[in-house]
């Protein structure tokens, strides 16, 4: 007891301060390691916002390419040829933007079905300029063409779904 009565008042005041600085300081740290976990978590979900966009518009333009398609078919080659090839650079910018978008993610943010999902329709993608060059020459029934973009329609609204 003899040293508190030989520290001074200041010295005591700070020493009575001590524990509850040390305390604000702790709850602090957590409250920062808490907002920097939410950015975090704020960061992924934004990227995976963005990818579900960019999926979605490549659906909107893979659909808009099958109905033109069809309507090709339809008229045995006679319409929609100008505005089927003005169609298909959209489809491929989405396209494009879609890949670029799921390159750039971390797939293990999405999950094992997501990321598998959204990487079979990337590679199905590669199969596009084949599919279009058998649409210009009617070489396939329109069944099977209309089938094929409806797949990858399909696949992409699983993985979108997937996402949310």
């Amino acid at each position: 007891m003899q040293i508190l009565h030989r520290i001074s008042i200041r010295n005591k005041f700070l020493l009575a301060l001590l524990p509850m600085v040390l305390a604000l300081l702790w709850l602090s740290a957590l409250g920062m390691n808490e907002r920097r976990q939410t950015e975090r978590e704020m960061n992924r979900m934004e990227k995976q916002i963005q990818l579900a966009r960019d999926a979605g518009e490549l659906v909107h333009q893979l659909q808009r390419e099958r109905g033109m398609s069809a309507g090709y078919f339809g008229s045995q080659g006679n319409a929609f040829g100008p505005e089927l090839q003005t169609q298909r650079q959209e489809t491929d910018k989405a396209a494009t933007a879609f890949q670029q978008r799921y390159r750039d993610i971390d797939t293990t943010w999405l999950g094992g079905d997501v990321a598998k999902n959204f990487s079979q329709v990337a590679d199905s993608l590669t199969t596009l300029a084949s599919l279009r060059g058998q649409v210009n020459s009617m070489s396939i029934p329109v069944n099977t063409a209309l089938s094929a973009y409806s797949e990858k329609v399909t696949a992409l609204l699983e993985g979108i779904k997937r996402v949310a």
